[in-house]
């Protein structure tokens, strides 16, 4: 890719786009020209067309007709279009967001002092204050080096409404239940809603080449290090569009609601209350003030930290460690959201089955103090209003 010499703005917008068509990324690219216009400094977009080896040879075709299209038309707003075709060994939305962040690097590398580099995807379009927004978020939060950015997924049709309605209410559900528990790294990390300053991307090494999941472990490395802050305003909106590119993700579950004929579920609540009193047990603070664990519950959970050998690690963290804070830390930084997911994956192989996400949000609708709604629309109307606090409370360690 050629450096853009001229550009000296703040924020570059990178945009990864597979097997994508000209009105999608035009969709796209016009609501960032809407946003642009609240803006008053001068952004770049970077918008990476990709083909890898293995694929049809209509689709590079069309791929690359699609760039020159694209160059063609006018836009106005700042912005390259680029086409690469990768190796079927990496290629992946993983190496093409890394391609794209890289180059916006090396840009602001060269041109300025660094600035912040947001992700989004070909299928996603964003709010008029986009930009005011992010830039904003950063000014007033210089310790953070990343943003998960708040979303609200949008619907085509009546066929995949509910599909993503009760997708998007799994997200809030698992996100808000972690909160309510106070961990460090409850935080959304979806591809299309992520932002991250120049700097911080070069210093934890870039972006991961994974073909699925990227965006978790991108994010990940900013939850290790609390530095992941939450700008929770409705920005962009994520397409419903039924995808089978990645093995999970929004398109994934869109496709799986439609076509199982199976009701969307989520993990069960009693296992996050099993979680609950293994922490008060450590940090003397109890969340859900549940019932206790029965045989079967406490047989499980000591076979799973039998599993990730938790007697050593606490002794481990215990020794490294002189300060409530630093305990604290240190043992979320080996709990980790990777650790979670293990964990209740595993309580539910052992004890109860993931259930319906009905049953979930009235859950946690309990726990938040609030009416349980009548239909999922309601429900997840309800949930991208709740804004639980992050907890600092594991501070009491025993």
């Amino acid at each position: 890719m050629e450096i853009k010499s001229q550009f000296t703005g703040d924020i570059i917008v990178v945009i990864p786009a597979y097997n994508e068509t000209f009105g999608l990324l035009r969709n796209t690219l016009l609501s960032l020209e809407r946003a642009r216009l609240c803006y008053t400094f001068d952004v770049l977009v970077l918008v990476l067309i990709n083909t890898k080896q293995g694929d049809d040879e209509s689709l590079v075709k069309a791929s690359i007709d699609l760039k020159d299209k694209l160059e063609d038309a006018n836009w106005n707003i700042n912005v390259c279009f680029h086409y690469v075709h990768m190796s079927e060994k990496h290629a992946g939305v993983g190496l093409a967001r890394k391609i794209l962040m890289d180059h916006a690097l090396r840009i602001f590398h060269q041109n300025r002092e660094y600035g912040i580099i947001v992700n989004l995807d070909a299928d996603s379009t964003v709010a008029s204050d986009y930009f005011l927004k992010i830039s904003h978020f950063f000014e007033v939060y210089p310790e953070c080096e990343a943003a998960s950015l708040g979303f609200r997924h949008l619907y085509d049709d009546d066929e995949t409404r509910e599909a993503i309605q009760a997708y998007e209410t799994h997200l809030r559900y698992f996100i808000n239940m972690q909160r309510l528990l106070g961990l460090p790294f409850a935080y959304q990390t979806i591809g299309s809603a992520m932002a991250v300053r120049a700097l911080a991307y070069a210093k934890e090494g870039g972006m991961p080449k994974k073909q699925a999941g990227e965006d978790f472990y991108f994010m990940h490395k900013f939850t290790c290090k609390r530095s992941l802050g939450d700008l929770s305003d409705e920005l962009v909106y994520p397409s419903s569009r039924i995808s089978s590119r990645v093995p999970f993700g929004t398109g994934k579950a869109v496709s799986d609601y439609l076509y199982t004929g199976k009701s969307y579920t989520s993990y069960h609540p009693r296992h996050f209350e099993i979680l609950d009193h293994w922490l008060s047990e450590i940090f003397a603070v109890s969340k859900f003030q549940s019932k206790a664990l029965d045989k079967k519950e406490r047989a499980a959970h000591q076979d799973f930290l039998k599993k990730v050998d938790f007697t050593n690690r606490l002794l481990e963290i215990r020794k490294n460690t002189s300060s409530k804070i630093a305990f604290r830390n240190r043992f979320f930084n080996w709990f980790d959201a990777f650790l979670l997911m293990k964990y209740l994956h595993f309580l539910r192989e052992e004890l109860n089955e993931d259930c319906d996400i009905g049953y979930c949000s009235d859950y946690l609708f309990s726990k938040l103090g609030l009416e349980s709604r009548r239909t999922l629309e309601e429900s997840l109307e309800q949930l991208s209003e709740v804004v639980t606090m992050k907890s600092d409370s594991f501070n009491n360690v025993v």
